[in-house]
């Protein structure tokens, strides 16, 4: 007989063969060394889509220690002063009760009959069952380990909560910051399993028995992602193989990373600075130290600047410390790109006076910034709210950072206020037209949501529904899209701040023409809001975006960097993006 020799692990009082490796010829075992990544280490898997349908019955296998304080189970969250509808949360509280917060807070309701938090594993069924006079009210069923428990009494209002403008729905945390921080699950999650429509008490029962979910229940199956006790796996592929798999990644976590040498410059991203401008201002000063000081090793070819530069418009001090703080890369010779944020006019956008920006112009006079050998012109004579630069060859000899691109690698940076007139629009198409030979970067400071999206009307914080907006013309990013960066087949790329994500948002979509634009939200103003006696001195990060780019290959390689702690933000903020765009002219295949 063959000898067996397992070693197996004991994870929180289970032996798991999950954690080892077989040879079917010899029956030896042996472990598997890949590192264990905890929720309790700030690891979560985030779906690689959102969800097609409602999100109607929702299993888990779970455990929470005795002294767990509960936190998100599976949610897409992100916070309340930017909804998004559809957002959904399964929790528990810190009694260990399961809850449930439906489509964006429109019902929340916890279970109060049974608590969780007892150290051991227990399978999870939270059932919504609709009303069928109407289709509008729900109810809701909690089942554990296969039994029912208890509902929540009485049908309710609670549409259907899939929305297009949903976030993808996260394993072990949610998106949730700024004024609502995120809950981690304070335990062990070790599968998940979604479903449109009400399943059965039997299904709920074969799915406690089953890892690897196949048989989508007649096409209701959303997905099915065994975990396992130990998270190890970098992807977690659904088991119905409809290829929306589980991608490991980290939530509000600095991490190492091997920065490559294989690029000819750099484009460096900085996000919205208005929360350290005011309530960190070592870092803000720091950050652009940082890029002057590594201008040359870092193969620094210009910056671009997302906007509100100011926190408060009306407040001097806010951009006297930002104009100081640029000042470093203004005497350097440092290229830098910057537009004018909603919290640049000085009425911070409402009100109906238009677009006032006595102080922004006062504090970032084109006296100045236009008096740079890159600077191209501006929309409106002695205003620096609608610019345009040009970095070439012969723009950036002067440089002391990169002075000389790669052959045939020249742009045009569009520098457009806070949505833009319809005037502006057409200004910028102009230019499109006349700089035919360089590639397009359009930076403004709204236009890309954190949901991937392309923000519209219907977004609290499009420009359309700023007070301002009807004095000052404002249009909607969709406006944007659609009068501007669609039509010109040499846009290359667009930057875009305002909206908070602790993450790199990217979203790549095709013009009139068929070319590729790639476009880029960068904004941590609200990540961390870190301070435990409620004080706003915590928020904000003082990351840039850095991408290198490779023209050769046609890629570029981004990397979300912290010059304070020398440090990268969330392992999955460093990828790489193609470029290669046979309908752009200025790019190619």
């Amino acid at each position: 007989m063959s000898k067996l020799k397992c070693v197996l692990f004991a994870m929180l009082g289970i032996v798991s063969l999950g954690a080892v490796s077989c040879s079917t010829e010899d029956i030896t075992c042996f472990p598997d060394d890949r590192p264990i990544r905890t929720i309790s280490e700030n690891y979560v898997y985030t779906l690689e889509e959102k969800f097609d349908k409602s999100l109607d019955s929702f299993e888990a296998w779970i455990l929470a220690p005795q002294d767990s304080i509960g936190g998100t189970i599976f949610g897409n969250y992100y916070n309340d002063n930017r909804g998004m509808p559809g957002a959904t949360v399964y929790s528990l509280d810190a009694l260990g009760r399961v809850c449930i917060s439906w489509n964006f807070k429109q019902y929340t309701y916890t279970f109060p009959t049974r608590r969780l938090d007892d150290g051991k594993w227990h399978h999870i069924a939270v059932i919504r069952q609709i009303d069928p006079s109407n289709s509008k009210n729900s109810k809701f069923a909690l089942y554990i380990n296969g039994e029912f428990i208890e509902d929540n009494g009485d049908y309710v209002r609670a549409d259907d909560n899939y929305s297009l403008d949903a976030m993808a729905f996260r394993i072990g945390v949610d998106y949730s910051q700024w004024m609502n921080q995120k809950t981690p699950f304070d335990g062990y999650i070790r599968q998940v399993t979604c479903y449109n429509g009400t399943i059965s008490e039997d299904r709920i029962k074969l799915d406690m028995q089953t890892k690897e979910i196949t048989d989508t229940n007649n096409g209701t199956l959303l997905g099915n992602y065994y975990l396992g006790n130990n998270w190890r796996e970098e992807v977690v592929k659904e088991s119905s193989g409809n290829g929306n798999d589980a991608v490991l990644g980290t939530f509000e976590k600095y991490v190492d990373y091997t920065q490559t040498n294989d690029y000819d410059y750099t484009i460096v991203g900085i996000p919205d600075i208005q929360t350290i401008t005011r309530y960190k201002t070592n870092d803000v000063y720091n950050l652009f130290n940082w890029i002057s000081n590594n201008a040359v090793s870092q193969k620094i070819a210009f910056c671009l600047q997302t906007g509100d530069l100011s926190d408060v418009g009306g407040t001097i001090k806010y951009y006297q410390t930002s104009a100081d703080a640029m000042q470093i890369l203004y005497d350097t010779n440092i290229p830098i790109s910057f537009v004018q944020g909603n919290h640049d006019y000085d009425n911070n956008s409402s009100g109906n006076d238009g677009r006032e920006s006595e102080n922004y112009n006062k504090y970032f006079p084109i006296s100045k910034w236009g008096n740079t050998p890159w600077f191209g012109g501006a929309f409106e004579e002695g205003s620096m709210s609608n610019t345009y630069y040009l970095y070439d060859n012969t723009t950036l000899a002067t440089s002391c950072g990169v002075n000389a691109l790669p052959e045939g690698s020249k742009y045009l940076v569009l520098n457009l206020e806070f949505g833009p007139r319809q005037s502006v629009i057409r200004w910028a198409n102009d230019l499109c037209q006349q700089y035919s030979d360089y590639r397009v970067i359009m930076l403004t400071h709204d236009y890309l949501d954190a949901n991937g999206l392309i923000t519209d009307g219907d977004d609290r914080a499009d420009p359309t529904n700023y007070g301002f907006a009807s004095s000052a013309g404002a249009t909607s990013g969709i406006e944007l899209y659609n009068g501007l960066v669609k039509k010109n087949n040499n846009m290359f790329m667009t930057v875009s701040g305002h909206i908070n994500s602790d993450d790199i948002v990217y979203m790549a979509n095709e013009g009139d023409k068929g070319n590729k634009i790639n476009n880029f939200l960068i904004d941590v103003q609200a990540s961390q809001y870190t301070d435990e006696f409620g004080s706003r001195s915590g928020i904000g990060l003082d990351m840039i975006c850095l991408y290198r780019v490779n023209e050769e290959k046609k890629e570029i390689y981004t990397e979300y960097y912290s010059p304070k702690f020398n440090k990268w933000w969330n392992i999955q903020n460093q990828f790489t993006v193609s470029f290669a765009d046979p309908n752009n002219p200025t790019v190619g295949a």
